[in-house]
């Protein structure tokens, strides 16, 4: 006897809009995830830069140092009470090179990340424009016949209830009643009162949503 839950939770065979779709998440997923990667560099990269920045400094102050050391070291060697050895000017030099040339390649880095973060950036967004575009294609696939019995069945309810407020307004008169006669809870019969029941997201906008991340997501009669 074959199993009923496992037919049951066989997916369907996908349309060719909603294999577009599976594509165009997979794409956004992989662009969005790539742009935050390269953000995520950048923002190390940064950090380079101004953790670079002072050590420059610091060696350009360190050769000014090292010329005064030196100096002070010579009048000791000749007055015969040096001690040890300054750090020479030429290593101080080279110090501050080696400065430089950590944060030139530092600057190299953020620079060529921002340009790359630029265009991963772009590719998200296009990536998300053809999300929204595949979604709208598995919508009006799938929710056009719908939509039209809906409109069928909001126009049966519209003349519903044009013939009953007809015949509210005639009995009203005939009895002799204002509106401001009526029990509280009736007094606003013939307006709609949006704040009766809190807003909440229909079924099918939250279908909609759903499609964004997933292309099985099911139509609102079959959840």
């Amino acid at each position: 006897m074959q199993n009923p839950l496992k037919k049951l939770t066989t997916p369907a065979p996908r349309t060719p809009e909603r294999e577009a779709l599976a594509a165009a998440i997979d794409h956004f997923n992989a662009a969005t995830a790539q742009a935050a990667n390269v953000s995520g560099a950048l923002e190390t990269a940064r950090s380079k830069v101004w953790g670079a920045e002072p050590e420059v400094d610091q060696a350009r102050q360190a050769i000014e140092e090292a010329k005064h050391a030196n100096a002070a070291h010579l009048t000791s060697v000749v007055m015969g009470t040096a001690g040890a050895a300054p750090l020479s000017v030429s290593a101080a030099r080279q110090a501050l090179q080696d400065a430089e040339d950590t944060l030139a390649s530092a600057i190299a880095s953020r620079d060529g990340l921002i340009e790359y973060q630029a265009n991963a950036d772009r590719t998200a967004q296009h990536a998300k424009w053809l999300l929204e575009r595949a979604v709208v294609a598995v919508v009006a696939a799938e929710a056009t016949q719908p939509l039209f019995n809906i409109i069928r069945e909001h126009r049966a309810i519209r003349l519903r209830l044009s013939k009953s407020h007809k015949e509210i307004e005639f009995l009203l008169d005939k009895i002799g009643l204002r509106t401001n006669d009526l029990p509280r809870d009736l007094s606003g019969w013939n307006c709609i009162n949006w704040f009766d029941e809190p807003e909440a997201p229909s079924a099918w906008s939250i279908w909609v949503k759903a499609l964004e991340t997933d292309a099985d997501a099911a139509l609102p009669e079959a959840m």
